[in-house]
């Protein structure tokens, strides 16, 4: 796939580039005149996103929307800084100025194009946001992404966000570290939510040891809580009924 989109965007040559993949959707019919427009009078913008509905299969066969993916933190422009720690836009909902997009090799050899691409980007001009939904993505299992598992999942991330380290100015290499510490420790939490204590035994050292002062300091107790669940799965139970019982007790009163 990403050689097929090196081929493509080496074939291109508008002055603004939008992507959709097979799977989703765009679901307002102004969103690319309302995004050109958007550039076309912000020089120092290089990119501009926008809110994705989230859609999956209804048993009936058709689809409803579940959610909406955009930016954890709402404002009209995202610096390239800040477009580390968060993935702010799905890759449906952008465009970008062609002129400041080059696609090193490297980007090749890991999972996504999405998230090297906003950041390749963004070293040329901020990234603008319209605060609309103007497109639709797919969850289903068949997806490329989506119908992987968490193990997997965290390990793409871990060989990702090394790259971004070493390709990307030294000075934003603690950010990278938090992003990808957070990654990894939501997806702990997913297997914690599954009870999949295997794959979050795997995940553990490297969620906590790649920012360690960081998760340490920002959330003492989960690190502790986490650990309990994984290790000591007697301890974790002993804890969660006698939590139990005091709410319980609590809420009659005692």
């Amino acid at each position: 796939m990403h050689a097929n989109f090196a081929r493509l965007l080496d074939l291109a040559r508008g002055r603004y580039l939008a992507f959709l993949e097979g799977d989703d959707f765009w679901v307002a019919q102004d969103k690319l005149a309302r995004q050109v427009e958007l550039l076309e009078r912000s020089p120092n913008l290089a990119m501009c996103g926008t809110r994705t509905a989230i859609v999956e299969r209804n048993s009936d066969g058709g689809w409803r929307p579940t959610g909406e993916l955009g930016p954890a933190h709402v404002q009209p422009v995202y610096s390239f800084a800040e477009m580390i720690p968060h993935y702010n836009f799905h890759f449906s909902s952008v465009l970008v100025r062609r002129s400041a997009l080059e696609l090193p090799e490297w980007v090749s050899r890991h999972y996504c194009i999405d998230r090297p691409l906003y950041l390749l980007v963004t070293q040329h001009g901020d990234a603008g946001f319209i605060d609309a939904v103007t497109s639709a993505y797919r969850q289903h299992e068949g997806g490329v992404w989506s119908g992987q598992g968490m193990r997997y999942k965290a390990e793409a991330s871990r060989a990702l966000f090394p790259a971004f380290m070493e390709h990307f100015p030294a000075q934003y290499r603690p950010a990278f570290r938090r992003a990808l510490s957070g990654i990894l420790w939501y997806y702990l939490s997913t297997a914690r939510m599954a009870g999949d204590r295997a794959s979050g035994r795997a995940v553990f050292p490297a969620a906590l040891g790649v920012a360690p002062l960081h998760r340490l300091r920002r959330a003492p107790r989960e690190v502790l809580s986490m650990a309990i669940w994984l290790w000591a799965p007697r301890l974790d139970h002993a804890m969660r009924g006698a939590w139990g019982s005091l709410t319980l007790r609590g809420s009659n009163g005692a």
